[in-house]
């Protein structure tokens, strides 16, 4: 049988990355390579540290605090939580007040959000397969798409709270990011009791699509009102001229010199 965190990594990490790729490269030379890197690699230790914390000290989504104690923790506890791990990255003075950082913010959250969706998704499966119940093909589905959504979500939140650090209004970042992560965080509550996953129970169906779909819109709309808006279109468009004029001279001067009589200058 395939290794639960083999197939873990496959549907996390590599979801999350894919998406840092295909969100950024529309806006290659607007941020700094290096700076993406380092919020990807602290975002994947942060969404580590946060997780752990989550799973064995934080535990809001046992029922001993009660069915509606429990839903208000784990929804509104975890989303200040997570969301301030992120604060604390994006207020670090390299990060503050800098027009680019929701780049960086983006890829912080993307890389938080793919290790606390490996955890999930790795305990889960290795749990579902010692009940001998890991692949039955809905509660598999179900119990990947419910941290897929919250993996794009993170990316997302993690673009509001950098472009309240570039304001200089960390707070404002803080409440933002926090509230967008709450529709996720309820799916998470749902999915936990709507039923175990070696049952496979149709509810499962429910928070599953919905932290899917909103996770993808929510990506789509950061990009729109957050990442595009950073820089103008009209230095988009003088960036453009100035990549295809360079991409010109490159090809100018890789073409040979040719002499009067058409044939090509050799080398003495």
């Amino acid at each position: 049988m395939v290794s639960p965190y083999l197939v873990a990594v496959f549907v996390t990490i590599v979801p999350a990355m894919g998406a840092l790729w295909w969100f950024l490269k529309r806006y290659e030379g607007y941020f700094e390579d290096a700076r993406v890197f380092f919020a990807l690699v602290v975002g994947f230790f942060t969404g580590l540290f946060a997780t752990f914390l989550e799973f064995n000290v934080f535990r809001f989504w046992e029922p001993i605090y009660g069915t509606a104690a429990s839903f208000v923790l784990t929804v509104v506890g975890y989303a200040f939580f997570e969301t301030g791990a992120k604060v604390v990255v994006l207020g670090l003075k390299r990060f503050r007040q800098r027009k680019d950082t929701p780049y960086y913010g983006t890829a912080l959250g993307l890389g938080f959000g793919a290790m606390a969706a490996l955890q999930f998704v790795a305990v889960n499966l290795a749990v579902a397969t010692q009940e001998g119940n890991a692949y039955r093909l809905l509660p598999a589905a179900t119990m990947i798409a419910v941290p897929l959504g919250a993996v794009f979500v993170h990316g997302a939140a993690g673009a509001y709270v950098g472009q309240g650090s570039a304001s200089g209004n960390l707070a404002k970042g803080w409440i933002v990011g926090a509230l967008l992560q709450m529709p996720v965080l309820g799916a998470y509550w749902l999915f936990l009791y709507g039923g175990s996953i070696g049952q496979g129970n149709a509810v499962l169906v429910f928070p599953a699509v919905l932290s899917l779909a909103y996770g993808l819109f929510l990506l789509g709309i950061a990009q729109k009102r957050v990442l595009d808006p950073i820089v103008p279109p009209e230095i988009k468009a003088q960036v453009r001229r100035e990549k295809r004029r360079a991409r010109r001279a490159a090809d100018g001067a890789a073409v040979a010199p040719v002499a009067a009589d058409g044939s090509a200058d050799e080398e003495e």
